[in-house]
């Protein structure tokens, strides 16, 4: 195993607040009946389209990793 490299700073650990109350005000939206519903209607509607194109065109990964290129190549996916 390798050593613990020592800071020339100390470091501090802070509680980003408002990043925690987005998380909880999230948490309760999905667990909401509403939400709930939500998801039930997701994975019929969005998962089918997907589903051939990482199956029939090997579309699990893009080969470019720049965004707009990997858009492009997304796009070409669809469309075929």
């Amino acid at each position: 195993m390798g050593k613990l490299q020592k800071s020339k700073q100390e470091q501090a650990i802070t509680r980003n607040h408002e990043l925690e109350r987005r998380r909880n005000l999230i948490r309760k939206r999905l667990i909401s009946p509403q939400g709930v519903e939500k998801r039930k209607r997701r994975s019929a509607e969005v998962e089918p389209v997907f589903s051939p194109i990482k199956s029939n065109r090997n579309g699990k990964r893009f080969i470019h990793k720049d965004t707009e290129k990997a858009e492009f190549e997304f796009e070409l996916y669809t469309l075929t």
